[in-house]
C-alpha cells in the first residue's frame, strides 16, 4: 500500500494537547482519516507545526514530520515577489521534509495551491479534500477575494490529482463549475460509545466554533442566549479573530458558560450532556460537529445550514431560517422534549448508516490505492 503525508499544519494539538493551540474540523477530520489508515495497517505520516515536545511516532503508528517555520529574510523576500508576478503557486519549500508519495491537504486556498505545485514539480500525487461547500460554490465574478487568490484556488482545483467531497452538493458544483469529477467520501467518525453514554442528564445547549463574524458567527449565538434568558449555555470559542473574541468575552450573558480551550479528547464530555447542538454558520462542508453530537443523539438546531438536507429529511434537527424562530423554537429543546429526543435517536441512526470510520476509511484506502496504481503504471 502506497504511503501518505497527511498535511495540516494546524493538527499539533491533537497529537501534543499540552501545546494548546487552535485545531477545528479540517484537522479532526484527516487526523482522524489518518489514524483510521494506520488502524488497517496503511503507512501514514502527518506533517504538522514543529513543536518541542512532538512524537517521532504517534501511539497509533503514526510517523510525524514536523514542519520548520516560515523561511524569514531575503528568500522569503524573494519568493513573495515571485509569487506576486505569478498566478501560478511559487513555493512550498517545505515539500522536502514529505517523503511520502501521496499528499493529502485539506482547504482550498493559496496555501493548498502551492502544496499542489510543489508536488506537481516533484512528481508527488495530491489528494485535495473539501472543508467548505464555499470551496466550489463560491461565483468567481463575485468572490470578495482578489484576483490572483481566485486564480490560485482554481489551480489547485484544477491541478490536483484527486478530489474528495464530504456531501452530494459539493459533488455536483464541483463538476458543473470546474469540470472536475469528485470522489464522495463521507467524513468519518468512531461511532463506538460506552454503556452508559446514552444516559448522561442533559444539562445544556451547545455551541461550538471560532470567533468571527462572517462564517461560525458566535456573536449570534450571544444574541440567542440573551433571548432565552432561561436556558443554559456552553460555548466553545476556538480561536478566530483576538480583537472579536475580547469583546464577546466582556459581554457574556448570565445564562452562559464560555470556555476558549477544550482538549479534544474531552470535548465529547459536553457533546453526551448536550440538549441540542446549536449551528449560526452562514456555511459550511458537513460539519464533524455535527457527527459528535449525532454520534450521542444530540439533535442539531440550525440557523442556516443543512448540508444535502441531511438534518431535514432524515429529521436529525430543524433549520429555523431566522433568529426569532429559533428563540420559539428553543423550548422544543430545552428541557429535552419527545421532539428532540426523536430527533436524537434519528440522528445516531444516520450517523451509523452513513459516517462510519471503517467504511469510509476503506473507500480513502482504496483511493490512495488507485491513484498509486495510476501512478506506477505511468
Amino acid at each position: 500500500m502506497a504511503r501518505i503525508c497527511f498535511l495540516r499544519v494546524g493538527a499539533t494539538p491533537l497529537l501534543l494537547p499540552e501545546s494548546q493551540g487552535e485545531f477545528g474540523g479540517a484537522e479532526v477530520r484527516a487526523m482522524t482519516f489518518a489514524r483510521g489508515l494506520a488502524q488497517q495497517g496503511h503507512q501514514v505520516d502527518f506533517a504538522v507545526a514543529a513543536h518541542d515536545s512532538l512524537p517521532a511516532v504517534s501511539p497509533d503508528g503514526i510517523r510525524i514530520v514536523p514542519l520548520p517555520k516560515k523561511t524569514r529574510g531575503l528568500q522569503k523576500f524573494m519568493r513573495s515577489i515571485r509569487g506576486r508576478l505569478s498566478n501560478i503557486p511559487q513555493s512550498f519549500p517545505a515539500i522536502e521534509h514529505i517523503e511520502a508519495p501521496v499528499i493529502a491537504c485539506f482547504g482550498v486556498h493559496s496555501p493548498t495551491a502551492q502544496v499542489v505545485a510543489a508536488a506537481k514539480r516533484v512528481g508527488k500525487k495530491t489528494i485535495l479534500f473539501l472543508t467548505s461547500s464555499e470551496d466550489v460554490s463560491h461565483n468567481e465574478n463575485v468572490s470578495s477575494k482578489g484576483k490572483r487568490q481566485r486564480i490560485q484556488h482554481r489551480y489547485a482545483l484544477l491541478n490536483a490529482d484527486e478530489i474528495v467531497v464530504q456531501t452530494k452538493s459539493q459533488l455536483a458544483d464541483l463538476q458543473n463549475k470546474f469540470g472536475r469529477r469528485g470522489i464522495l467520501i463521507r467524513n468519518p467518525i468512531d461511532t463506538e460509545i460506552g454503556d452508559d453514554d446514552l444516559l448522561h442528564f442533559r444539562t445544556h445547549v451547545l455551541w461550538i466554533g471560532r470567533a468571527d463574524r462572517d462564517s461560525k458567527r458566535a456573536d449570534v449565538c450571544f444574541e440567542l442566549a440573551r433571548r432565552c434568558p432561561e436556558i443554559p449555555f456552553r460555548v466553545v470559542i476556538n480561536g478566530g479573530d483576538e480583537a472579536f473574541l475580547k469583546q464577546l468575552l466582556s459581554q457574556v450573558p448570565n445564562n452562559m458558560d464560555v470556555e476558549t480551550h477544550v482538549p479534544f479528547d474531552e470535548i465529547e464530555s459536553l457533546y453526551k450532556t448536550a440538549s441540542v447542538l446549536i449551528n449560526t454558520s452562514v456555511s459550511e462542508g458537513f460539519p464533524n460537529a455535527f457527527l459528535q453530537a449525532m454520534k450521542f443523539r444530540t439533535p442539531i438546531l440550525s440557523l442556516d445550514v443543512d448540508p444535502d438536507d441531511v438534518l431535514v429529511s432524515n429529521d436529525c434537527g430543524t433549520i429555523s431560517g431566522s433568529m426569532d424562530r429559533m428563540v420559539e423554537l428553543m423550548p422544543s429543546y430545552w428541557p429535552r422534549s419527545p421532539l428532540s429526543v426523536r430527533q436524537g435517536r434519528n440522528s445516531r441512526d444516520y450517523v451509523l448508516d452513513n459516517h462510519c470510520l471503517v467504511a469510509r476509511v476503506t473507500e480513502l484506502r482504496l483511493l490512495i490505492e488507485n491513484l498509486s496504481n495510476s501512478q506506477a503504471a505511468a
